[in-house]
């Protein structure tokens, strides 16, 4: 490697990360992280394609969290999970949450407590977020339970047999905030298998049987005030948005 883009990394990052990352005293894991960072990203710097305060950040937060895993559980005997991490975060660096979920990921990847199941597919999806799907993930995650109760609107003729359905999905969180999903983002997070919605299904609980009736009040009034379909029936379909098994498991090293 050329020993000038070395240079440019080590330029641009604090003093006290780049100890961590690229000192030759550093452990094996922070020597193995701060060469891949070097490796990967010292051609990007030269070019000038990304803002470097942004890989600066990026680089103190790797080296944060990798040092807040206990020593006797760093590992680096997956390299490869790190190189792929490392890879897929560069078309990322812009998000400051993207950038905190990908550190997490690296520090992930070298703690033997969390590595032993972590595939090169979880860099893959978080390389394909954009930052309104990276904040959904964020507050589910924030969520008492890894789900939301959420409800539509549909209209149906007096024999049932023929419906329209509003495409607008609402949800109702923990702090009983009733707030529309962007579409976009279901499907993102649906086709990466991160999260499913499962429509006419709900908890039959007492706290999210009140966000349910939270979610049934806002939308016969949001009903009430439009002039669209007056002369149908009008119906409130209960759904959930739920958290994967392969969902839980990538919170588990992103947050």
């Amino acid at each position: 490697m050329d020993p000038n883009l070395l240079k440019d990394i080590k330029d641009l990052l604090p003093k006290s990360t780049m100890e961590k990352l690229l000192n030759p005293a550093a452990n094996e894991v922070g020597k193995g992280i701060g060469a891949l960072l070097s490796i990967i990203f010292s051609p990007i710097v030269s070019a000038n394609v990304i803002e470097k305060k942004w890989l600066a950040n990026f680089a103190t937060k790797i080296s944060n969290k990798i040092g807040a895993v206990p020593p006797k559980d760093q590992d680096f005997s997956k390299p490869g999970l790190a190189i792929k991490a490392l890879e897929d975060s560069r078309y990322q660096l812009n998000e400051e949450l993207l950038r905190e979920m990908f550190a997490n990921l690296i520090a992930s990847g070298v703690d033997k407590q969390k590595n032993e199941y972590i595939t090169p597919r979880y860099a893959t999806v978080l390389s394909q977020l954009g930052a309104d799907d990276a904040k959904f993930l964020e507050e589910l995650y924030e969520e008492d339970y890894p789900l939301f109760p959420a409800s539509r609107i549909r209209y149906s003729n007096l024999r049932g047999d023929s419906y329209i359905e509003e495409p607008e999905i609402y949800l109702c969180n923990k702090n009983s905030e009733i707030k529309e999903v962007p579409q976009a983002t279901i499907s993102v997070l649906q086709s990466l298998g991160i999260i499913q919605l499962k429509e006419g299904q709900y908890i039959n609980e007492t706290s999210f049987n009140k966000k349910y009736a939270l979610l049934k009040s806002f939308l016969i009034s949001k009903s009430n005030d439009s002039e669209k379909n007056k002369n149908l029936y009008l119906r409130i379909i209960p759904s959930e948005i739920v958290l994967t098994a392969f969902g839980a498991s990538l919170f588990q090293c992103i947050f």
